[in-house]
């Protein structure tokens, strides 16, 4: 089998090239050895150009119902499908935040088994909220709140406007998406599966019902995996935290959170004004050396006409005392000439 990570997830709406470089610090979890790369998967297949990225808009469309038709999507879907069945291997997609898309899903893949994982509402909670408080990832909660804008009408109760500092907005969200997601789930999945490790519902009851959709081999390999499932449910579980310390952590951290961003952005100013700051004052001591080479060169220049002019005016106290030597020279064949040009004859 091959894994793909929630293939509508916003993360690989960003430029498809930034998926061939996606690796296990893209989205740090925040649990202790599970903090791999979720979408690692994704980078070979890109690198090789066996798969072209999802569309955007893929990420707006929650609620889709069985008679919709968006060719794109399944089209993109349907190539991992086959990338995986080409080489020799089953196709399983985690989808996170999907569960609008369950109708359409059973219409376009008949074929698939599609299975709705559930888990205790106020332990999911508190998962989210020790997310949110240890690790400042706002993610699931923005998630929700992205869906129940989109589709308002499967959300009752849920906040237009998201205030990841006020408890009541945290919690109203919640309550309403795993309120209403958890109905799509058990009201569209072939199969429900409670992954809480407090379950009561026998484990091989759960997979017994599902015999029609799942053969032996299928069953016995959903029925390790969940056991993993659940016991690993049971070791992430946040120790030493209650929802009440939780609720007053929250009321400390986020807004020490939010003043700790501001403060980085005002540092990222007076980095970028520095930076400027720097580039004028490389620019100034570039400048002032074109303007000192210049000068040097005009100093050479007025030297070496100084230079020639004093050689010119050596010429001519050289020239006048040659002519006042003629002017004053008896011989009547050679003065004749310049007297008159002197007297201003002819």
């Amino acid at each position: 089998m091959i894994l793909f990570h929630d293939p509508f997830s916003p993360l690989l709406s960003a430029p498809w090239d930034a998926v061939r470089h996606i690796g296990p610090s893209s989205w740090p979890s925040g649990h202790p050895d599970r903090a791999g790369g979720y979408f690692a998967e994704y980078a070979p297949l890109v690198r090789d150009g066996r798969i072209q990225g999802p569309s955007e808009r893929f990420f707006d469309s929650y609620a889709m119902s069985a008679t919709d038709d968006d060719p794109a999507q399944e089209a993109f879907l349907g190539a991992l499908i086959a990338l995986a069945a080409d080489d020799g291997r089953r196709a399983v997609m985690k989808f996170e935040q999907t569960d609008g898309r369950i109708p359409w899903l059973r219409a376009r893949f008949p074929d698939a088994v599609h299975i709705g994982l559930l888990r205790n509402s106020e332990a999911q909670f508190q998962s989210w909220l020790v997310m949110l408080v240890e690790h400042g990832a706002q993610d699931f909660f923005e998630g929700a709140h992205r869906i129940s804008c989109a589709a308002p009408p499967l959300f009752p109760g849920a906040p237009s406007v998201f205030d990841p500092s006020s408890w009541d907005c945290l919690d109203a969200l919640f309550h309403a998406f795993h309120q209403t997601t958890e109905r799509l789930r058990r009201e569209g999945c072939d199969l429900v599966l409670d992954v809480a490790p407090e379950s009561q519902d026998p484990l091989v009851e759960q997979i017994s019902r599902a015999q029609g959709c799942l053969d032996a081999d299928t069953a016995a390999l959903m029925t390790r995996s969940l056991r993993a499932a659940r016991a690993g449910a049971a070791e992430v579980r946040p120790s030493g935290w209650t929802l009440e310390a939780l609720r007053k952590c929250h009321g400390i951290a986020v807004p020490l959170r939010g003043q700790v961003h501001e403060l980085n952005e005002v540092v990222a100013r007076l980095v970028a004004d520095r930076a400027l700051v720097d580039a004028s004052w490389a620019e100034g001591n570039a400048a002032w050396a074109a303007a000192n080479e210049q000068v040097v060169l005009l100093d050479t220049r007025l030297r070496n006409a100084t230079e020639a002019l004093e050689v010119a005016e050596a010429s001519r106290s050289e020239l006048d005392e040659r002519l006042g030597t003629l002017m004053l020279s008896r011989s009547w064949r050679v003065t004749a000439p310049l007297r008159a040009l002197r007297d201003g004859g002819d």
